[in-house]
């Protein structure tokens, strides 16, 4: 079971993060995992698949109400969405990327999806990258806004080491998971990719609180520029970063890598 930092959490807590549910915490991971469906052209089905990854404390629904599905559909009609309700219950417990290899995956390769790109949104950003480091030839690209990457002592100790090609990870103990391994895995797995897999962009808020984590993301990585806008760790700030990616959709011209 993966243990999130008590300073995380009593971060989360003094932020007004747990006001919309006090109970959204303690929700256990369900099989196959919620989603919401949008076809962009019904009833057909397209070709790509963007899917949405929530963060701590989110909800599916804030995808739908913060604008960022109306305006992934006006960009671009190339792709339909896939909004997972992917809570922190499966991080907790380590089935996050389990699941989202079951009930994403499977499920695109059953209704023909060739194409799939993830959008993780703070705590999604590391769904997103647990997946795609699983199942790398299978995504296309991630867009992580404002990524909030897990444990905080080992993303200061990559700072502290002058970056991750600095960084030498520290062991992970595969019999008892936790949150800090999964944050030492999708690191040690950027650090060592050598070109190929998926595309990486990045957008952060200027003052976001958990900038420290976009900012161990060496800019060599990025598909393009990092993008910085006006904010904090919102869903404002994720909403303005978001249309800055969809001036240009990644996935809109479908160009084979």
């Amino acid at each position: 079971m993966l243990r999130l930092a008590p300073i995380v959490l009593v971060a989360l807590t003094l932020s007004g993060c747990l006001l919309r549910s006090a109970t959204y915490f303690f929700r256990d991971p369900v099989a196959p995992m919620r989603s919401r469906e949008v076809r962009v052209r019904p009833p057909a089905r397209q070709a790509c698949l963007v899917v949405m990854l929530p963060g701590l404390f989110d909800i599916p629904d804030q995808f739908f109400e913060h604008g960022l599905v109306a305006d992934a559909i006006g960009a671009s009609d190339r792709c339909d969405l896939l909004v997972v309700d992917s809570h922190v219950g499966y991080y907790q417990r380590g089935a996050i990327q389990e699941r989202l290899e079951a009930d994403v995956l499977r499920m695109a390769d059953a209704r023909g999806y060739d194409e799939i790109w993830l959008v993780g949104v703070s705590m999604g950003g590391l769904g997103a990258l647990l997946l795609a480091r699983a199942r790398p030839g299978r995504i296309r690209g991630i867009v992580l806004l404002s990524p909030w990457l897990g444990d905080e002592a080992v993303v200061r100790a990559v700072h502290e080491a002058g970056g991750l090609s600095r960084w030498t990870p520290p062991a992970i103990d595969h019999r008892n998971p936790q949150l800090r391994d999964a944050t030492i895995g999708v690191l040690t797995w950027l650090r060592d990719r050598e070109g190929g897999g998926p595309e990486l962009y990045l957008g952060v808020g200027a003052d976001d609180r958990w900038r420290a984590h976009a900012d161990v993301l060496d800019p060599s990585m990025m598909a393009g520029p990092t993008i910085v806008v006006p904010g904090n760790h919102d869903w404002a700030t994720w909403r303005a970063l978001f249309r800055r990616v969809l001036e240009s959709p990644p996935w809109a011209s479908g160009a084979v890598r």
